[in-house]
């Protein structure tokens, strides 16, 4: 027995050692909590490591895998998510085309808008229609007399819906942020001049949002304010041109010059938080 058990004493030493070599060479770092996140998945206390502090994407910054329910709407990523009550990501009935109501998310974090109402419908602006008005002309009198006016026909302007004319009016939207700040989110209102432009409604408007940064997802809406775009992206949206849209110009109006479209800022964060001095600008594309 006195033989055994020096033996077990040798074995015990040995595994312990192959155990702190192994943890020694799996990384380059002891501190597990400390690197989280660093790109390099510390088991076992971490359960995925992408090297950002983005909350919404597929690995948030506690490197903890994501799930439905736990307050953060993953939008990032694969996308499985649309919200994660109470996080629906800065959208509402209105930012997706309805008049009002309650926007709801599910159980499984997809959005609800069975309690939005009806789908805003814009009001008629007018556009120029001939209408008759009255303008003398000579037509010919009796043998021996003089002319005398009678009333034809002209057209006159007037006003009614929109009637896209099959030509596009393209507009530039830009973004600048202060310094140091690493916008992750960001959402615009462009207003423009209904009557001489107009756009399709959901779910044909977001083929008409081109343009953007790359992995970005896009949230297009018709509110009655014009037009709302929100645009989500891992890491950081990088400063200067973030989409273009195309209108479809009206029938019988000239196409609008830049000046009349607008933008202003609707919403701006960080994954750390609201970032407030963004700024928009609408301007011809390059």
């Amino acid at each position: 027995m006195n033989c055994i058990r020096p033996r077990r004493l040798v074995l015990v030493t040995a595994l312990c050692g192959l155990v702190c070599l192994l943890q020694a060479c799996s990384k380059s770092h002891v501190d597990t909590f400390a690197n989280c996140p660093d790109g390099i998945i510390d088991n076992p206390f971490e359960q995925c490591d992408d090297g950002n502090l983005e909350e919404r994407d597929n690995c948030p910054s506690d490197c903890k895998l994501p799930f439905c329910g736990d307050t953060i709407a993953h939008v990032l990523g694969d996308g499985t998510e649309q919200c994660d009550a109470p996080d629906f990501v800065g959208q509402d009935c209105r930012s997706l085309g309805f008049a009002g109501g309650v926007l709801k998310c599910t159980s499984n974090c997809r959005l609800d808008t069975s309690e939005c109402g009806p789908t805003f419908t814009p009001t008629s602006v007018p556009t120029e229609t001939p209408m008759p008005t009255s303008t003398a002309t000579a037509t010919p009198s009796p043998v021996g007399g003089t002319a005398t006016p009678t009333s034809t026909s002209t057209p006159t302007p007037t006003f009614g819906e929109c009637v896209p004319n099959g030509t596009f009016r393209t507009v530039q939207v830009a973004y600048s942020a202060p310094a140091g700040s690493a916008v992750s989110v960001i959402k615009v209102l462009v207003a423009y001049p209904n009557g001489a432009v107009s756009l399709p409604t959901p779910p044909a408007l977001r083929a008409r949002i081109k343009d953007t940064p790359s992995a970005t997802g896009v949230v297009a809406a018709l509110p009655a304010t014009g037009l709302t775009v929100q645009l989500n992206r891992p890491g950081t949206l990088p400063e200067g041109d973030l989409f273009t849209v195309a209108f479809d110009e009206c029938t019988g109006a000239p196409p609008p010059p830049i000046d009349q479209f607008m933008c202003s800022v609707l919403d701006c964060a960080s994954s750390f938080g609201p970032v407030d001095g963004c700024e928009c600008t609408v301007t011809e594309p390059q």
